[in-house]
């Protein structure tokens, strides 16, 4: 029975003395990761249901083929990015390109 209650009481004591081995290892800094994130056009593989495209966080989507590449890069620091669509021309549906808009 004595040492029943002397080895729960030394778990106890255990439990109540702070962990200070591990608080402040070295006082060591720990440099953080960099990470780089490129933000461009990726090419989005076509499927059954879709076509392939270009997109972009930005500026949507263009549907030149792979082989072309992505739009060109922006001409002028205003430049905007006006992304293809169809139009209709009298009773025509025309599909014009994305382009930059100056």
């Amino acid at each position: 029975m004595l040492s029943r209650i002397i080895g729960i009481s030394t778990v106890l004591i255990l439990f109540l003395i702070p962990n200070t081995v591990n608080a402040h290892p070295n006082n060591q800094r720990n440099p953080t990761p960099t990470v780089t994130v490129t933000i461009g056009w990726t090419w989005v593989s076509p499927t059954v249901l879709r076509t392939g495209h270009w997109n972009h966080p930005h500026y949507g989507r263009s549907y030149r083929t792979l082989q072309a590449g992505p739009p060109p890069q922006r001409p002028q620091a205003n430049a905007v990015w006006i992304p293809g669509h169809w139009e209709r021309r009298h009773r025509k549906r025309v599909w014009v390109r994305g382009h930059w808009r100056r």
